[in-house]
C-alpha cells in the first residue's frame, strides 16, 4: 500500500500544562512530515484568544501548513470577515468551516446576535435581519466570496444528531461542498463499512471531492463512550469488550487502541483511501505510533 497523507487535530492550550503538552505532541508529529494540521476554535460566546495565539505561534514556529478551525452560528458577517482577515494577515489560509453548537435557549442566541450587531435589545429584528449566519453552507460561501482560501468542512458517516437521517445529513454535505468548500473531514467512526457505505451514497449523490476520514485513537474508551453519543457514533460492542478484557492494564490498552486503529486505516487503504485526519487530544504516543506504522516504519515509544 502507498504510504498515506496524514493531518493532525489539535485544541489550543489555555495553561502552561497543556501548552507544554501541545509543544511536545507537536515535536512529536512533526517528523512524520503530515499534510497539514489544524488547530479547533469555540462556538458562540467562547473566548477564541488561546486559538489565535496558538495561530500565531505556529507560523513562525513550524513549517507545517495550519488550518483553523471557524465556526459561524450566531455570528456576524462583519465579524466573521474581520477573523479571516487577521488570520490571513499571520499566514493562515485553509479554513475548517463549521457551523457551531447552538446555544441552548434560542432567546439568549439572538440576544448576542443582537449585542454584537451594537443594535437595541428592543428593537424587535429578527436573526436574519441583524446578518448573521447560522449554517455551514453561509459560511463557505462568505468564505469563497471574501478570500482565496481552502476549506474543509465536516462530515458525519453515520449522521448528524440533528439529521433525520443520512441521506438528510448528505444533502446538507453536498451543499456546504456545492458551495465552495475543497473537501469534507468525518467524524470518528469505528467500522470500515460505516464509511465506506456512506461514501457510496454520496458518490451516489453526485459528491465527487475528497472525503477524508477522521481517525480517533481511544485513549479512554469511557470517555470516548460518552463523547460518541453525544455525536451520534456508534462504538462496536465487540471493541468494548476487547478493551475491558485490559483489565486496566495501561500498556496493554494502548496497544489494543494502536492495533484497532491501525486495522480500521489499513482496511480502509485496501478500499482506496489514501488521507487520513487524525484527532491527537493533544497528546502524541498513539497519534504518533499510529502515524509510524502506516508509513511503514517501527514506532520508538513516546511519553503523551
Amino acid at each position: 500500500m502507498n504510504q498515506p497523507n496524514l493531518s493532525f487535530e489539535f485544541f489550543p492550550p489555555r495553561n502552561d500544562n497543556q501548552k507544554r503538552r501541545f509543544w511536545h505532541t507537536l515535536g512529536c508529529l512533526e517528523t512524520l512530515n503530515p499534510k497539514w494540521i489544524s488547530v479547533t476554535w469555540g462556538a458562540l460566546g467562547a473566548d477564541n484568544q488561546p486559538s489565535l495565539d496558538v495561530l500565531r505561534e505556529l507560523q513562525t514556529e513550524s513549517s507545517i501548513p495550519v488550518a483553523s478551525h471557524l465556526t459561524c452560528y450566531g455570528c456576524t458577517k462583519a465579524n466573521l470577515i474581520r477573523r479571516l482577515t487577521a488570520m490571513q494577515s499571520m499566514g493562515v489560509n485553509h479554513i475548517v468551516a463549521l457551523r457551531g453548537d447552538k446555544p441552548a435557549d434560542a432567546d439568549v442566541a439572538r440576544r448576542e446576535r443582537v449585542t454584537r450587531a451594537k443594535l437595541p435589545i428592543d428593537s424587535g429584528l429578527k436573526a436574519n435581519e441583524v446578518d448573521t449566519l447560522q449554517y455551514a453552507a453561509e459560511l463557505v460561501a462568505l468564505i469563497k466570496q471574501a478570500s482565496g482560501m481552502d476549506i474543509s468542512v465536516a462530515a458525519y458517516p453515520e449522521a448528524h444528531p440533528e439529521s433525520k437521517d443520512v441521506t438528510m445529513d448528505l444533502a446538507f454535505l453536498k451543499a456546504k461542498l456545492d458551495a465552495g468548500a475543497n473537501r469534507a473531514l468525518t467524524q470518528f467512526f469505528f467500522k470500515p463499512e460505516t464509511y465506506l457505505a456512506w461514501r457510496d451514497k454520496a458518490a451516489a449523490m453526485g459528491i465527487d471531492k475528497p472525503l477524508v476520514p477522521g481517525i480517533l485513537p481511544v485513549h479512554d474508551i469511557e470517555r470516548v463512550q460518552i463523547f460518541a453519543r453525544r455525536c451520534g457514533t456508534y462504538v462496536p460492542a465487540s471493541i468494548v469488550r476487547r478493551f475491558e478484557a485490559c483489565g486496566g492494564n495501561r500498556s496493554s490498552q494502548q496497544e489494543l487502541a494502536l492495533d484497532v486503529s491501525t486495522e480500521l486505516c489499513e482496511t480502509l487503504q485496501r478500499e482506496g483511501v489514501n488521507d487520513f485526519h487524525i484527532y491527537t487530544l493533544n497528546q502524541s504516543s498513539l497519534a504518533y505510533s499510529l502515524g509510524k506504522r502506516l508509513r511503514g516504519t517501527i514506532a520508538e515509544p513516546v511519553a503523551a
